[in-house]
């Protein structure tokens, strides 16, 4: 019979929740949606074409190592 024993996941997550619903408190006084971006993934590399990717190595003119 298994036995449910807390993993350091758990407790992570746990944590977090904790402290996002003391932190509601604030989002009167001191609203953090002005600092989040629309899109978090916008002109990040790991998510851009590889067309883009490309273009962007030869706008500088050099030929890529």
């Amino acid at each position: 019979m298994p036995v449910e024993t807390p993993s350091i996941f758990t407790q992570i997550i746990q944590d977090h929740l904790e402290l996002k619903e003391r932190n509601a408190e604030l989002e009167s006084s001191m609203p953090i949606g002005r600092y989040k971006d629309d899109d978090p993934f916008h002109n990040h590399p790991l998510f851009k074409t590889e067309e883009q990717a490309r273009l962007e190595e030869t706008m500088d003119g050099e030929e890529p190592a």
